[in-house]
């Protein structure tokens, strides 16, 4: 996502060619939660976070993926600040996720 903003002419510490990271609103307030990225895995397409349910249960939820912020994604709807979410080991939740759905045959 790339903006253009105009600054002015000579100002203190701006020289041409330079790169600029700044956070300028644009837009409504909106009210939700930072995920970091650690905390994504990726599934057919999709960015996903675990949510832990209860202490031995977790759900997995889509995450918009709309809203980029440094090291993670902004989301306004679908999760709230008091939710748990697992930051180490998403990619194991999902793996045992799919194995325990792989039946053999013999």
């Amino acid at each position: 996502m790339s903006f253009f903003y105009i600054a002015p002419a000579q100002p203190q510490g701006l020289l041409p060619g330079m790169n600029v990271l700044a956070y300028l609103p644009i837009g409504p307030t909106v009210q939700g939660v930072m995920i970091p990225a650690a905390a994504v895995v990726w599934w057919q397409g999709k960015a996903w976070v675990y949510v832990q349910t209860d202490p031995n249960h977790f759900v997995r939820r889509e995450l918009s993926t709309e809203t980029p912020v440094p090291e993670g994604w902004f989301v306004g709807t679908g999760l709230a600040a008091g939710d748990s979410i697992v930051v180490r080991g998403a990619q194991l939740l999902l793996s045992e996720e799919f194995r325990a759905q792989i039946q053999v045959s013999e």
